[in-house]
């Protein structure tokens, strides 16, 4: 796929109607058929906080281990290119994140 073909997938994803998915306050895209990347403007800002579920985590005791290795790769944001790990313990979700400042692009 050439960067083309990618740019104008990601564009046909878009929402049809912008307006709606500006006044809401984002939206989100699935790629494909399952891993959902949701874009949220950031209020009174001019950022736009971008994040996607990155996995489920399994009860057991691996689950320690693989969050350990998640904080080790999260460690000043170097090995995730300064994008940072949350947990969603609602849903039992581990969340990669990231905050666009829209000034600086």
């Amino acid at each position: 796929m050439t960067d083309d073909d990618a740019i104008a997938r990601v564009l046909g994803m878009l929402p049809q109607d912008v307006a709606e998915a500006a006044a809401s306050g984002g939206c989100a895209l699935e790629f494909d058929g399952g891993l959902e990347v949701t874009f949220e403007l950031a209020p009174g800002e001019r950022a736009v906080h971008v994040y996607a579920a990155i996995l489920t985590l399994a009860p057991g005791a691996g689950r320690e281990s693989m969050l350990a290795t998640v904080l080790q790769l999260h460690l000043f944001g170097m090995a995730t290119q300064d994008c940072y790990f949350g947990l969603d313990a609602q849903h039992d979700r581990l969340i990669l994140f990231k905050t666009v400042d829209l000034a600086l692009h």
